[in-house]
């Protein structure tokens, strides 16, 4: 076992002589990590992390193969859940290349056999649409979807589009698709069956881990075994890394600027910061050195102490989020034909489908008399269907003449007057001053890396969302919907700690008692080990208990 500090890892793992396999604790360090090796390393590095994607462990096997063939040296960055997954150890793929015959139906079916999805505009990946003599594929080893163009059965053009916009990104000659229709291949391969003698295992925060491999195995009887066999083996050859961090005396002293002065006298202190200039000022004539960089947290060792902004400000460093490829255009797929649709421009019409012309899609929208309404795909923004709350056939008007653009104003001005008294409820409501909750400590992250589940992008936002507001002072007024199993109560409970580690109570409200019973267990769980009382109040309990 080794012990170290979170910021301390990247570092550390750069100057490893072996390639790596590094098992990562939470998504968080993954990320932190990455961005950190990104800048300092010189070989290759892959992330791969549970994200609950479409396609995503397909695109990891790829990744896998192309960084295992490329005979340079690695480290790879893995959550639990895909470091105990098998692999296919070869990829099919079919080569494109302009001015060569292709049969566009013989291609179609391996895209169906592979498990693509046939739509009237790519979305996400593993979708493909065709529509004339243009093919549009949305492959999982790609970032942008690919556009094939053909005249009869010849390759005319083929070009990487943005999804968005639908422009052309880049022009190709030639590109090989990753299609994976491995269905009667055995051939498997696990990051355990490498090539041991030259690539070194690590994982952290076993305690984590643990829970999660549980949690595992109670989602995956029947690789129970297969997952414990990988454990055992990971446990002889794998290294365990002990995550250290700061004592809070630590770092109520960083966050008082003289004492870290005092102790720069005797200790060697870099910091690393995008502030690095301000910091100069501030402990001019003092031996402290500075870096130019947005370390994510600092560490130390036998000789040096590095601190960070988390350190000294308590802010932790937000690297910016790779923006994921929208699905704005996912919505075509939920309007059929001869659905009611509603131009923000036009009002009600009839959806007729998609129409190329010259090269650029099109939706066919008709309205009264027969006149019809060709929209652009980048502009799809301005239609959605129509939602009809009554069985009423809604009012479809010709095009060119005011009847919409009246309504459409009425309806505006009503709007307005609804919203200035909405605005002038929520003045009132800001006149009043809420309590200012601090910014996460250290043991809010250490609370919230025991979550033994992969957070989804909109449950991260929900968490961010009320953090933000529960630190900005004002009256809270957040309401947080989801479907069931979709992660409100860890909304809650993250907030609950948050409440609670600031010396607040929170009364959490339900509608049932079997509900109250399964929020009691669950709270129970994840706060027993935090000195946090946590008691039940139902019609269940006695008058005695209730007091």
């Amino acid at each position: 076992m080794e012990k170290k500090f979170r910021g301390e890892i990247p570092f550390w793992l750069k100057n490893k002589k072996n390639n790596l396999v590094y098992i990562c604790s939470s998504n968080r360090n993954i990320d932190d990590y990455f961005f950190v090796l990104k800048d300092f390393y010189k070989g290759k590095i892959l992330r791969i992390k549970k994200e609950n994607e479409v396609g995503e462990l397909k695109k990891y096997n790829y990744d896998l193969l192309e960084l295992i063939n490329s005979n340079e040296k690695f480290i790879i960055l893995i959550s639990l859940d895909y470091f105990l997954e098998d692999y296919y150890s070869e990829a099919n793929s079919i080569f494109i290349e302009k001015g060569k015959n292709i049969n566009i139906k013989d291609l179609e079916e391996k895209l169906i056999d592979a498990g693509f999805e046939k739509t009237y505009m790519v979305a996400q990946r593993k979708e493909y649409s065709i529509r004339g003599d243009i093919l549009d594929i949305f492959n999982i080893n790609q970032d942008n979807p690919v556009r094939i163009e053909f005249f009869g059965n010849e390759v005319d053009r083929i070009t990487y589009f943005d999804i968005n916009s639908q422009l052309s990104i880049e022009k190709k000659d030639s590109i090989e698709l990753y299609i994976d229709n491995n269905k009667n291949k055995k051939d498997f391969f696990s990051l355990m069956s490498m090539n041991k003698n030259k690539i070194d295992y690590y994982y952290e925060n076993n305690d984590i881990l643990q829970a999660k491999i549980k949690r595992l195995i109670n989602e995956n009887l029947d690789r129970e075994g297969d997952i414990l066999n990988k454990i055992a083996e990971l446990s002889k050859i794998g290294i365990q890394i002990e995550i250290q961090k700061f004592s809070e005396e630590e770092l109520k002293q960083f966050e008082v600027i003289d004492k870290v002065k005092k102790l720069s006298e005797n200790t060697k202190i870099t910091i690393y910061s995008e502030e690095a200039t301000r910091y100069k000022e501030i402990f001019k004539g003092y031996p402290v050195k500075f870096e130019k960089y947005p370390l994510f947290e600092g560490y130390k060792t036998d000789d040096k102490l590095i601190l960070t902004d988390r350190e000294i400000k308590g802010i932790r460093v937000k690297r910016e989020r790779v923006e994921k490829k929208a699905l704005r255009y996912k919505a075509v797929d939920e309007i059929k034909e001869q659905d009611y649709v509603i131009h923000e421009n036009f009002g009600v019409g009839i959806f007729l489908g998609l129409e190329n012309i010259e090269g650029q899609d099109y939706l066919k929208i008709k309205y009264a008399d027969e006149d019809k309404l060709f929209v652009p795909v980048d502009s799809i923004n301005k239609i959605e269907k129509y939602i009809n709350i009554s069985d009423v056939i809604p009012e479809i008007y010709k095009l060119g003449r005011k009847g919409f653009k009246r309504k459409k104003a009425k309806l505006s001005e009503d709007i307005e007057i609804f919203a200035k008294e909405i605005i002038k409820i929520q003045a009132k409501r800001n006149l009043g001053n809420g309590f200012k909750f601090s910014k996460d400590t250290v043991m809010q992250e250490e609370f919230e890396e025991t979550f033994p589940f992969t957070e989804t992008p909109a449950q991260l936002k929900a968490i961010e969302d009320v953090k933000r507001d529960m630190e900005s002072g004002k009256v809270m007024d957040r309401l947080i919907c989801g479907d069931v199993g979709f992660g409100k109560t860890e909304v809650a409970i993250r907030a609950t700690f948050k409440a609670v580690m600031d010396g607040k109570q929170v009364i959490l409200l339900v509608p049932t008692t079997v509900l109250a019973e399964q929020h009691y267990e669950r709270f129970s769980e994840r706060f027993k080990n935090y000195p946090v009382h946590i008691e039940i109040l139902s019609r269940v309990q006695s008058k005695k208990e209730a007091n």
